[in-house]
């Protein structure tokens, strides 16, 4: 009786938080995407190892988004994709940060990045919208060194309530391509305002990608389109003067045997910078 009562509890806990996804809009939906690559590429044994995004895809019933159904192309496109993105981001946050470090991870997502820095920095902030922070609650507690916070990073003041740091680190995975270039200046604004020194990791897409809705996107049901790029990593400069950059990478750069015929493709700088997710950190 106890094991069944159990799995009766499992159900309605997994029965309430597909609710709670299947009420985000389109844009929120994406978040699903890199944790299910992470898993799937994780349980395949392939180029990064992140058990606990296992556990939470576990309680999530992504049967309904139509991954399966993706073509072999696609999704080997995707998997690839997310697995270097997670690669370069951990391995920049690991030549920016230190035990003293406040990390901002705007637009986490279910990102699960926050478990692979627990002591290793003062104060890390996973930050989204209230409804997405809702469901995080399911997966995550907070600790000393680890906060959740609701804010929307277009209000006028996304570092509200967040104990500001001049060591610190601002992240922005899979946020701002959604974002006009408008909306882009102004954030990245007020956050170099309001903490005055630090480094950023930025993931920024080029300007053909905002062609059409990702096949990925449009494959798990939703229609989000990306409205900023930047071809030029460099050009940061033009969105705040106070930015530098130090160090840029494609993800086509490396583990370059699983792009296939798309490697050989991307040695065109021409098109890669207009196709490719570019992760980049700056200094301000």
């Amino acid at each position: 009786m106890a094991e069944f009562g159990n799995i009766s509890f499992m159900r309605a806990r997994m029965s309430k938080i597909n609710s709670k996804i299947q009420s985000l809009n389109s844009i929120e939906k994406t978040m699903l995407i890199p944790l299910w690559a992470r898993a799937e590429e994780t349980m395949n044994g392939g180029l990064i190892n992140d058990p606990l995004s296992i556990e939470i895809v576990n309680e999530i019933d992504t049967s309904v988004y139509g991954f399966n159904q993706m073509s072999k192309f696609v999704k080997n496109y995707l998997l690839t994709a997310i697995a270097n993105r997670t690669i370069l981001i951990d391995d920049y946050l690991e030549k920016a940060t230190n035990k003293d470090t406040v990390v901002y991870n705007f637009g986490c997502g279910l990102d699960t990045r926050f478990a692979r820095y627990a002591n290793k920095v003062r104060i890390w902030y996973d930050i989204d919208m209230p409804e997405v922070i809702d469901i995080r609650n399911s997966f995550a507690k907070e600790s000393a060194d680890y906060k959740m916070q609701a804010i929307n990073a277009l209000s006028d003041n996304p570092m509200e309530g967040l104990d500001l740091s001049k060591d610190c680190v601002i992240i922005c995975e899979g946020i701002l391509m959604y974002f006009t270039e408008l909306e882009v200046r102004n954030f990245l604004k007020k956050v170099i305002d309001s903490t005055q020194s630090g480094k950023m990791i930025l993931e920024t897409l080029g300007s053909w990608t905002k062609l059409k809705v990702n096949p990925v996107i449009k494959g798990i049901g939703e229609n989000s389109r990306y409205t900023w790029s930047l071809n030029n990593t460099q050009d940061c400069r033009k969105l705040d003067n106070r930015m530098k950059m130090i160090e840029t990478k494609s993800i086509f750069d490396f583990n370059k045997e699983r792009w296939g015929l798309m490697s050989r493709l991307m040695n065109s700088d021409f098109l890669n910078k207009r196709i490719s997710s570019k992760i980049t950190l700056y200094r301000y």
